[in-house]
């Protein structure tokens, strides 16, 4: 049965082909005690001792460990400089993104789970799902939703899933069709063919187009902004300032800005002065000028930030000082 496959797969995983040094253990607990066919699966798996197959079969119901080595997993040097250089705060570590980004791309079972010197392994008799797809989501969502939710109107369609993130998105004729709708970018699949997505970044990624690797919206220590325009000529943002948070201060090279409170009560330095600016207040932020917006209330405070210049990117950030260390 599924289950049976499930747990010899996982035990394989776990273990890898050359055998790893974890402590496996298997215990039966009241109600949960795994099928014979279960532990049989377990017992044919490579590297595991005739002890533990012999308990195994017997549904031997006492902790069993058992050791195994392997001497090819040497420390990944990129994840060790990653940690190695992170940035400390007073209640978190921060993993700095450049690092990040030199650390190989595999599943946690390759980077974390076969090098685990302390591991457990049980076999699960239930269903299983990763939900790492919109075709496994689009299953679980319907099969707990009965209509599409506000947004979508479909005639003469069946087995179509739509997720839309505000906008009303209208479907004639459709079938086994899935279409995720959000504020920058449409996805049309059919059911079965989400695997091709990579595919699709890929060509985005060729093109330079910005969606394929940035969001509209991006949640900061302080709150989070929202990408309202992104044209040539300038870039707006919605910035949403939590209570008590303030942005570090900073300058820009390539661009000046104008901010406009909508909500709220912001504190903004700007050079050597410090501005109070209330609902329906704003100020100009001039090319190289160190400023910074704060929110010393107990009220979120929102902004609506107009970029102007030759060069719009996050990156042309200067930090002068950074209340989160970043």
């Amino acid at each position: 049965d599924g289950a049976a496959d499930a747990a010899r797969v996982g035990a394989r995983k776990l273990l890898g082909p050359g055998g790893v040094q974890a402590t496996c253990q298997f215990q039966t607990i009241t109600g949960l005690t795994p099928s014979l066919r279960e532990l049989d699966a377990l017992a044919h798996v490579p590297l595991l001792s005739p002890r533990l197959r012999e308990a195994l079969v017997s549904k031997q119901t006492r902790p069993i460990t058992v050791q195994t080595k392997r001497t090819d997993l040497g420390e990944d040097a990129a994840a060790a400089a990653c940690w190695e250089s992170r940035a400390k705060r007073s209640d978190e570590d921060i993993l700095l993104k450049p690092d990040l980004e030199a650390i190989e791309s595999i599943s946690i079972d390759y980077a974390i789970m076969e090098k685990e010197e302390n591991i457990a392994l049980l076999p699960f008799g239930g269903g299983w799902s990763d939900v790492g797809s919109w075709d496994s989501l689009s299953r679980l969502i319907s099969d707990h939703v009965a209509d599409q939710g506000e947004g979508a109107v479909l005639v003469n369609s069946s087995n179509v899933f739509v997720h839309t993130s505000g906008r009303t998105i209208a479907g004639i004729g459709l079938e086994d069709l899935i279409i995720v709708d959000d504020d920058n970018a449409t996805l049309i699949v059919r059911k079965g063919e989400i695997e091709h997505v990579k595919a699709v970044i890929d060509q985005l990624k060729s093109r330079d187009e910005t969606v394929a690797t940035e969001h509209s919206f991006e949640y900061r220590p302080w709150g989070m902004f929202e990408n309202l325009l992104d044209s040539a000529a300038c870039k707006v943002k919605r910035l949403t300032v939590d209570p008590g948070h303030h942005l570090s201060l900073q300058y820009h090279h390539k661009r000046s800005e104008h901010w406009v409170v909508v909500a709220g009560t912001a504190t903004v330095q700007l050079g050597d002065d410090r501005h109070t600016l209330k609902a329906g207040h704003s100020i100009d932020i001039p090319l190289g000028a160190h400023h910074a917006l704060g929110n010393d209330t107990d009220d979120p405070v929102v902004v609506i930030e107009v970029q102007m210049g030759s060069y719009f990117g996050e990156d042309d950030i200067v930090r002068v000082s950074d209340p989160y260390e970043r």
